[in-house]
């Protein structure tokens, strides 16, 4: 019998059944376009743009190419769908899932699940480049928070 983490992580599986949020389900096209055999050109940014707007998705799409160089750099075969094909739409590959899980568990600080993805994708290399740019993906988009989480700015003085 196959555990819990198995099961998700099986090939084929549907996109719904993973428990995502809206946010994650629409990282997956624009991993699928970064990640197609042609290569990436602007079309991930343009993707991102349309879905959450220039503020967020310029830095969505910038920060997910600099997450793919760092997992092209551990694993250089991960397999993603062709984002044009609308038969794959409704599920995705072992790799397409374990980056969703990934960046899932980063982005509500669950380490040891993140963990097992990471180990998952890589083959048991846990790649501090690679842990660092999902953090910093994890930080600047967290869980819950309305866009994209502003960091602390100095005091400004207004003129009453």
């Amino acid at each position: 019998m196959k555990s819990k983490e198995e099961v998700l992580i099986s090939p084929g599986k549907a996109i719904g059944e993973l428990g995502l949020d809206d946010f994650e389900h629409g990282l997956l096209i624009v991993l699928r376009y970064i990640f197609r055999p042609e290569g990436a050109d602007c079309t991930p940014y343009l993707i991102a743009v349309e879905r959450w707007g220039e503020e967020v998705g310029l830095p969505v799409a910038y920060r997910l190419i600099n997450l793919a160089a760092a997992l092209n750099h551990c694993k250089s075969d991960l397999k993603f769908k062709d984002p044009l094909c609308l038969d794959q739409r409704v599920s995705a590959t072992r790799d397409e899932v374990l980056v969703l899980l990934m960046l899932h568990h980063m982005r509500r600080d669950q380490t040891s699940a993140a963990r097992h993805c990471i180990e998952e994708l890589t083959g048991g290399r846990m790649d501090p480049h690679l842990i660092r740019i999902g953090l910093s993906f994890a930080f600047r988009f967290s869980c819950g928070a309305q866009g994209p989480r502003k960091l602390a700015q100095s005091p400004k003085l207004y003129v009453v």
